[in-house]
């Protein structure tokens, strides 16, 4: 007796005893809080980080819009 998996043509035959280990195995894990507090983390991180490139691009844009020394007239009076 066991379980099979089929995914993409391909068959992956595995004993039930092997199967209910793993499995239990991977309950216990998933009850560690690192892990069970992942998904949310991951987000958030994915969140934060695009948050902040957003940010970043703003101040950026604005600097290039409103900076004196950027501004080729006024450049070369400022070089002079």
């Amino acid at each position: 007796r066991g379980v099979t998996h089929y995914s993409n043509g391909e068959l992956d035959y595995q004993d039930l005893s092997e199967w209910q280990r793993d499995q239990e195995m991977y309950r216990k894990i998933i009850q560690i809080s690192f892990f069970e507090k992942y998904q949310r983390w991951k987000l958030f991180s994915v969140w934060k980080s695009a948050m902040r490139n957003q940010r970043v691009q703003k101040c950026s844009r604005t600097l290039n819009s409103h900076l004196f020394a950027l501004d080729t007239t006024l450049c070369e009076a400022l070089l002079k």
